[in-house]
């Protein structure tokens, strides 16, 4: 491809300049109303649900348990098969 192509198919194919790195973007529109409180995200958003961490405490409980088990299933003196 020879230069003035090249130069060319660039000139085609160059991204708008609001969107080449390290633009900054300086439009504003003054018409729109200022953003207020959290947009669209509900107002418990990130926050985990008492359900939830209820339901998380029943499982570490569980974790728990089966491990207290597996230590003293292994009283015997013998070696953990498991790894």
């Amino acid at each position: 491809m020879s230069a003035r192509r090249a130069a060319a198919w660039r000139r085609r194919h160059r991204r708008p300049t609001s969107r080449r790195a390290g633009a900054a973007c300086t439009h504003t529109d003054t018409t729109a109303p200022a953003p207020e409180g959290r947009g669209l995200q509900p107002p418990a958003c990130g926050v985990p649900s008492p359900a939830l961490l209820a339901r998380a405490d029943q499982g570490y409980a569980r974790f728990l348990a089966q491990q207290t088990e597996d230590q003293d299933g292994g009283a015997d003196g013998g070696e953990d098969t498991q790894w």
